[in-house]
């Protein structure tokens, strides 16, 4: 009988262990998840107001994933932002599993009509990203 090498009996024994699959980590813990709105700020307005360009909080339980709808009207423009929440769970009960890093990730949403004196609403919001990024909206 042939004899595995040391490097193809690492690989087996990873294989073996359940290494690059999906299934579950070895302390019983699984993730679920919801889409939950998230808090935003708009920070640009481009293409002659047809384009907003949105930052949105991510990491943590959050996944990145954020997806805006808007809502138009003659006089605004409700927006709202979700994104997948990770829900560790172990028998039913949350347990901590998500990272402590928090990103502001980025999302673009076109208008079927340019801003101009529309106002902006929905939510959460994040404050004072506007500001900083020097935007302009109307009140």
């Amino acid at each position: 009988m042939r004899s595995l090498s040391p490097l193809a009996a690492v690989a087996l024994a990873a294989v073996a262990a359940g290494c690059g699959t999906n299934a579950a980590p070895p302390t019983g813990r699984s993730q679920s998840s919801e889409r939950i709105a998230v808090p935003w700020a708009v920070a640009a307005v481009r293409d002659h107001g047809r384009l907003l360009v949105l930052r949105y909080r991510a990491g943590g339980c959050l996944r990145g994933d954020g997806r805006a709808v808007a809502i138009e009207s003659r006089d605004r423009v409700t927006i709202t932002v979700r994104e997948h929440e990770a829900r560790p769970h172990s028998a039913g009960n949350t347990v901590g599993g998500c990272s402590q890093v928090l990103l502001l990730n980025r999302l673009h949403i076109r208008l079927r009509a340019p801003l101009d004196k529309r106002q902006i609403v929905g939510g959460p919001r994040l404050p004072n990203v506007a500001r900083r990024a020097g935007v302009r909206l109307p009140s």
